[in-house]
């Protein structure tokens, strides 16, 4: 079902692959390639240097702690992000930005039409997250929009004693993993906040080698398990605001 409203704080698709030769000409080249195909929809570019820690073990078994550098490129739009380096890309809306996923597959078209100039086959990490952070008037009738099975606060504290509570599920579908937060969020915490946020996080991956061709056939898929538990979790009350 397609909304106009939605209580989404951010939408990311993550991609991980084994590192790219960065000493290359030919990585040289096609980070170039990858850059001009970006910044037609992401002019504002940034450039982040982080410190990758590693360990290797020496011939008396002790191990050495080695230190690597490597730089992540960012690029920007309003609201949305792509963040890369040798090793992973990060793709992120704000909730305010993210309008259907329609919309936010044209995105995902144009990373990968970037990453296809590195002549990936192979990447071994997919992710789609969608966090919603539904604010409502009185948390004390949470179980009005949200599956009451996912709250059961109001009965078992007080709530003026109560300040959060966040349970995490992990879930096997089908070839994918999903991981599901959900619960009673004070945006003042440790403070205690009288109107809480109730939170439905959603982040299903695929954690195992898979061809770059299949991209966009698994994050359809990823999408629509999403899609499905979030329809699962939501009562009619909640529909109605987002129409």
């Amino acid at each position: 079902m397609k909304y106009s409203k939605n209580f989404l704080e951010e939408v990311i698709l993550h991609i991980k692959y084994q590192p790219l030769p960065e000493s290359c000409e030919d990585f040289e080249n096609a980070t170039q390639s990858f850059q001009n195909i970006i910044t037609k929809e992401f002019p504002e570019t940034g450039y982040e240097k982080k410190k990758n820690l590693s360990f290797t073990i020496d011939s008396t078994g002790k191990p050495i702690k080695a230190d690597s550098k490597y730089a992540t490129l960012t690029f920007t739009n309003e609201g949305k992000q792509i963040k890369f380096n040798e090793e992973e890309l990060i793709l992120s809306y704000s909730g305010k930005k993210y309008r259907s996923y329609e919309e936010f597959k044209k995105d995902i078209n144009l990373v990968l039409k970037g990453l296809k100039e590195f002549e990936l086959e192979k990447i071994k990490f997919l992710g789609l997250r969608y966090i919603n952070q539904i604010k409502l008037d009185d948390n004390t009738r949470v179980n009005e929009y949200i599956n009451p099975n996912l709250n059961l606060i109001n009965i078992e504290f007080d709530n003026k004693e109560f300040i959060q509570s966040i349970t995490r599920a992990e879930l096997k579908i089908d070839d994918y993993n999903l991981a599901f937060q959900y619960g009673q969020y004070s945006p003042n915490f440790p403070g205690r906040a009288i109107n809480k946020e109730f939170i439905l996080d959603y982040d299903c991956v695929l954690d195992f080698t898979e061809e770059f061709k299949y991209i966009p056939i698994d994050l359809d898929e990823m999408h629509e398990i999403i899609i499905n538990r979030f329809e699962h979790d939501i009562k009619d009350k909640l529909r109605e605001k987002m129409r």
